[in-house]
Parts: structure tokens; sequence; C-alpha cells
């Protein structure tokens, strides 16, 4: 297993082999997500009942072998864990990444030319991903009239429905992208609807201008345009962000826009409980 840290600072490659300047010599926090439950016991009654249960944050360690090189010294090392990144893992052709922090460094002793030292990431989400989002349009309207065409005959369609496969077993949240194709200044109703799990979100009387695009980002709870104007207040009193989400296997979402012009697309990750090593 090969491992590298990044951020806006740099990389550092942490090699499973004989490969490189950082050698693994162990690790730990890559499989299931560890929980936490709270249950009630009753004298009289066998095992316990659990009411509450959740994904914790994951913890990663590892100890390591670094051998002292010129070509990135540990001032560098340090300098780079200090800022939050990701860890990308990489096995057997599977890559995955997950948003962490360096929580703790401690450096041990020096043997010859290795520097031994151990270093613990906190991700405060769980989950692992691919490396690149899922992305898929939704909703737009297609031109059917290409080079020619003899009536009678229909001029365009909309395509507003599509089945997404959540391949993983872990819901996810995705962001969607409403782009406005119009010219007129106006005020519209677009509705994003999960037929699977009975849920929607819905915007009343957005104003749209041309050239607008309104990023609603379910994970982290907020509508706002690209300029960063908070939307929330146009989303209707049926439409809880919390509740939307792409349930493991097919999920039939569909959009309506009320004859406005626009196109409507999803990106999501696909999460993986475990670095799948």
């Amino acid at each position: 297993m090969d491992i590298i840290y990044r951020n806006s600072e740099g990389e550092i490659s942490f090699s499973g082999s004989s490969k490189g300047y950082i050698h693994i010599t162990g690790i730990e926090g890559t499989g299931l997500i560890e929980k936490e439950r709270k249950s009630y016991n009753f004298a009289t009654i066998p095992g316990q009942s659990t009411y509450y249960e959740k994904d914790r944050e994951r913890v990663i360690t590892m100890s390591c072998d670094y051998e002292i090189n010129p070509e990135i010294s540990m001032e560098e090392i340090i300098r780079i864990l200090y800022h939050k990144g990701e860890l990308i893992l990489s096995h057997n052709g599977v890559e995955r990444k997950i948003p962490c922090y360096c929580e703790e460094l401690k450096m041990g002793e020096t043997i010859g030319k290795y520097r031994v030292f151990a270093v613990q990431f906190i991700c405060d989400s769980p989950y692992f991903t691919n490396l690149e989002k899922t992305y898929l349009p939704l909703f737009d309207t297609l031109k059917n009239i290409k080079n020619g065409f003899t009536l009678p005959t229909v001029l365009s369609q909309r395509e507003n429905t599509r089945i997404i496969d959540n391949v993983s077993y872990i819901s996810t949240c995705p962001t969607v992208y409403i782009f406005y194709k119009g010219k007129e200044e106006i005020e519209g109703n677009i509705t994003l609807t999960n037929s699977t799990t009975a849920t929607e979100i819905a915007l009343s009387e957005v104003p749209l201008k041309k050239g607008d695009e309104i990023v609603i980002d379910i994970g982290k709870r907020t509508v706002k345009r690209r300029d960063g104007e908070n939307l929330l207040s146009y989303l209707t009193d049926t439409s809880f962000l919390y509740n939307f989400s792409l349930i493991p296997g097919e999920n039939v979402v569909s959009a309506s826009a009320d004859n406005i012009d626009i196109s409507l697309s999803i990106e999501y990750d696909i999460l993986f409980g475990e670095a799948g090593m």
C-alpha cells in the first residue's frame, strides 16, 4: 500500500515497499468505521436495547521509517503536516481518498540513516471516496433539429428523469447545479424529487437572471448563487436538506422547472466505509 498526504503546501509520499524515503512499518484505522452507540440495559432482559447509533470520526495512525535525505527534510514534512489536507491510498489498482488533518507527530530515535516516527490523522468524515466525483446531467432541453426536418416534427424535448445507481452500501448527499439559460429576469419554481425515497427539494419564486448558477450543497446544507448569495429563504416549507440523499441502489430522480429554460446536474461522491485494501 502506498499513501500520499497532500495539501496546498505540497505532498508527502509514504511507501509500503522499499521505494521512496518514508517507509510504512505499520498502519491502523483504514478498516470498517467505528460506531458510537447508546443503549438501555434491563435487569430481567438478556442483552441490551440500542437506541442511538452513528458513524464516528476516523483515526488513521502510521508508524514509519524516514530515510534521511536532502530531497525532503523532516522540517519540510512537519510544515506540510501542519496544514489540513487529504490522504490518497493506493493498492492493487484501487485508489481512494479521505480529507483529514494531522493530529499528532511523535519522533523516535535515529538508527543509522533512518529516523523512526509515528503520525496520526483525524478524518472528521469517516468515509473514503473515489478520487473523482460522479457527475450526471439531469434536466435539460434537447434540440431535435440538427440538419433539417420535415413536418410534422417535435422541435425539442425535455429530459428530466434519471435512474441514479448508488453502487455503495452508504447513502450519499449530492450537490445540485442549476444553470439559468434564459435572457429575461424572472422568478422561477424549481423542484428536485427522489421518488425512491419520497423526498424533494423545491425553490419557490427564486429570482433568476441571465447566466445565473445556483448550487445546492446538500451535505453542507447550503443553497447559494455562485457569487455566494444565500438562497435558503427560497426553500419551500416541505424541503429539508438533511432528508435528501441517494440511498444504496437505484434512485429515480427527476426535476421540474415550470417552463423555465434551465439545465440541472447532480454531482456526488461514492462513499466507502473502508479503504478497500
